[in-house]
């Protein structure tokens, strides 16, 4: 009778586990992509893609050696030989990025020239076979990967079918969990910038928008996804806002922000470098380290932070290398700061959303989108607060260190927004008991003498229903 028992729960199973294997590989079916943009938006953001508020990507390589003394006017070829990162160590990279406070962080692959970064088979014109012999996409998967953050490729340079064969050698080799294309991929920035194509409306006589034709665009997304699918990962395809149609991934704003909250999530790649005359040339040197070129402080990406994740974004930080694969003290020296504010106040900030008042106070922004922060213009007060959730908690944030002894948050009163009675109010980072009152009109915060805080306060308002 032990037997039959044993026998009948054993074909029992394997019923049971041919049945998931059906069931698994009817689903899987389903959710395969083709490359038309009806079947691209059946595609779902990660959740874990959208709990991720800061990354660090870098643009590094020929164009770094060319802005060294004496080597502007040389070519590709020329400034190969002056290649020397002699001081490059992934390890130091990733780790740097992860003291930095940073859940993504990935290198440009692929700018400008047609040199690549990467191990290609496909052409042997770039680091590895022609060059320092530094697989330097490959060196960052690894080094990214082991530090627990997840790894982000981006392509900046794409006009052919050439790019198709390119792209999809970086997925296969690298597996990146964020591919994120520049420009290139569709052109509409230009046409942003020459004002031909505003808010999605073509409004000028020219209408030459995109580089890469809108088939192979289809081919490339659609390839990427259903890779992921086929080795059970997920991942998540980011573009130049405008560049394809909405819904089918993550859409991104060039070293800009967006003036009011966004119902969808987004990304900004900030530039830690101040760009001069507030455009980009290669002239300029934009987006590569330049000595003596002024840097954004610890102060003004926080509050940038704070402001992007405010308006459901994330924000990822271009930080220049030097040539040699070192970063300068300052650069170094920020990246820690910053690093040191997000352990107090992570929160606040990683896995949080925007409440349904993104925020309040008197700054206003002197322009939006594309590049409208190349010159760093974009500041903030004490007087100025950004918000987030999370459970039961708001959390304010304000962009500056208070100057008197209390605050008050007109979105907090009693009459305003907030449904639920607030229990007790911290400040992110002080272990002392905070005093408060909630007026009808405000809340108002007793600021502790012995409060030593750097750059944003975060309060943190825990409520009950």
């Amino acid at each position: 009778m032990k037997n039959k028992k044993s026998i009948l729960i054993i074909m029992l199973m394997i019923v049971v586990l041919s049945c998931d294997k059906q069931q698994k590989e009817s689903t899987k079916k389903a959710v395969v992509f083709e490359p038309n943009w009806m079947s691209l938006r059946n595609h779902q953001t990660p959740h874990w893609f959208e709990g991720m508020r800061f990354g660090i990507y870098t643009h590094w390589g020929l164009s770094a050696v060319k802005q060294l003394p004496g080597n502007k006017d040389l070519s590709t070829e020329d400034l190969i030989p002056l290649f020397h990162p002699d001081k490059f160590n992934a390890k130091e990279w990733a780790k740097l990025y992860k003291d930095a406070g940073a859940q993504f962080a990935g290198p440009v692959a692929w700018h400008g020239s047609d040199y690549k970064h990467w191990d290609s088979d496909i052409s042997n014109f770039n680091m590895v076979d022609n060059g320092p012999g530094l697989d330097f996409v490959g060196e960052m998967e690894k080094a990214i990967k082991a530090e627990g953050m997840k790894y982000m490729v981006s392509l900046h340079s794409g006009w052919n079918k050439e790019w198709l064969a390119y792209g999809q050698e970086v997925v296969n080799k690298y597996q990146p969990d964020i591919f994120w294309v520049d420009a290139g991929f569709g052109g509409t920035k230009k046409a942003v910038n020459k004002k031909n194509y505003t808010g999605g409306k073509l409004s000028g006589k020219d209408n030459t928008i995109g580089d890469l034709p809108s088939n192979l665009q289809k081919q490339f997304i659609a390839s990427f996804y259903n890779d992921a699918i086929n080795k059970n990962r997920e991942v998540e395809f980011v573009y130049k806002q405008f560049d394809i149609p909405p819904g089918i991934g993550t859409r991104d704003i060039e070293n800009g922000l967006l003036q009011d909250v966004q119902y969808d999530f987004w990304m900004t790649d900030i530039d830690m470098n101040i760009h001069q005359d507030n455009i980009y040339t290669p002239e300029n040197g934009t987006w590569f380290y330049i000595e003596g070129r002024p840097l954004k402080n610890a102060n003004t990406i926080v509050d940038m932070l704070a402001d992007v994740v405010s308006k459901n974004g994330c924000l990822l930080l271009n930080i220049p290398p030097k040539a040699d694969g070192s970063f300068s003290k300052e650069v170094s020296n920020t990246l820690l700061d910053v690093g040191d504010w997000l352990k107090i106040n992570s929160e606040a900030i990683y896995n949080a959303v925007p409440w349904s008042i993104y925020g309040e106070g008197v700054a206003n922004f002197h322009a939006e989108g594309h590049h409208s922060d190349h010159s760093g213009k974009h500041s903030w007060t004490e007087n100025d607060f950004r918000f987030t959730t999370g459970g039961n908690n708001i959390y304010a944030m304000c962009l500056g260190l208070p100057s008197k002894s209390t605050i008050k948050i007109r979105a907090l009163g009693a009459a305003g927004k907030l449904d639920d009675r607030i229990s007790s109010v911290e400040i992110l980072g002080y272990s002392g008991k905070v005093e408060w009152n909630q007026t009808r009109e405000e809340l108002n915060i007793n600021i502790p003498s012995n409060l030593n805080l750097k750059h944003a306060v975060t309060f943190k308002v825990i409520c009950s229903n």
